[in-house]
């Protein structure tokens, strides 16, 4: 793999995710690698990290055996896994026309979290509900730049700025559940104390204008015109409802 357009992060679980872009074919392409293999297994008991490999195909908490497998096939794509003496390897494939499937999931962990606890008030209870493996850090950010989480508690700068902690909070929060912890007091002990917002500058309109932009293909808290509104009224003579019945060769200044 050569070095050009390589981009990495490593997850609060400690997942290191590699991303590569390359326009050359359609299709996009997903390696999972898990370090456990043939090595490790103990004399007399080979054949267990294949057998964890098969059991990557037989569904999860939110899907049931095959149901992702026949959803990735639906849509022109493919999966597959291998093992070898030091790794475990899940693959899948599928056209970049597909990659609205992905977002489907997303919707589906969002809508799912809405129907438990209602409407989120903060950016920490929308991480602590929704399934952080379905949606990412790159798509909440997604979202606080488009102004779609401007109902929650904050400023759009204020909450990107406490992204990461209200993540690694909510994966806290998944793995105590998953692992069926609670507290003397049950569900009373079962929600992780919020962290307050930090206080940082709230973005200027020209930077909250610009992520719209980029992220919706159009402004939706204003206009980059309107710090411009008191000058343009000075210089135009009409607005366009002021135009019907004018006399013909009128010079108008119009907004």
């Amino acid at each position: 793999m050569g070095g050009e357009n390589i981009k990495t992060q490593t997850l609060a679980n400690g997942m290191k995710v590699i991303v590569q872009e390359d326009h050359a074919i359609p299709n996009v392409a997903m390696y999972f690698f898990y370090k456990v293999g043939s090595r490790n297994e103990h004399p007399g008991a080979t054949g267990v990290s294949h057998f964890f490999e098969h059991m990557m195909f037989n569904g999860a908490k939110k899907y049931g055996p095959k149901e992702f497998d026949r959803n990735m096939e639906r849509n022109g794509g493919s999966n597959n896994a291998y093992t070898s003496n030091d790794v475990t390897v899940y693959t899948d494939w599928f056209p970049s026309s597909a990659l609205e499937l992905i977002d489907v999931y997303k919707r589906q962990a969002i809508a799912k979290a809405r129907e438990e606890v209602g409407a989120f008030s903060s950016l920490h209870q929308l991480c602590e509900k929704v399934d952080l493996s379905a949606v990412n850090r790159r798509m909440i950010e997604s979202l606080i730049k488009a102004g779609a989480m401007d109902s929650l508690e904050g400023t759009r700068s204020q909450k990107m700025a406490a992204l990461d902690g209200a993540m690694e909070s909510g994966q806290r929060a998944w793995r105590d559940r998953e692992c069926g912890q609670e507290g003397l007091f049950g569900e009373m002990l079962a929600e992780h104390a919020e962290m307050p917002l930090p206080s940082v500058p709230d973005w200027a309109d020209k930077e909250k204008l610009a992520g719209e932009k980029e992220l919706l293909g159009f402004w939706v808290t204003g206009h980059p015109l309107d710090r411009y509104d008191d000058k343009i009224s000075e210089l135009a003579t009409h607005d366009t409802s002021t135009l019907e019945g004018l006399a013909k060769g009128v010079e108008v200044r119009c907004v």
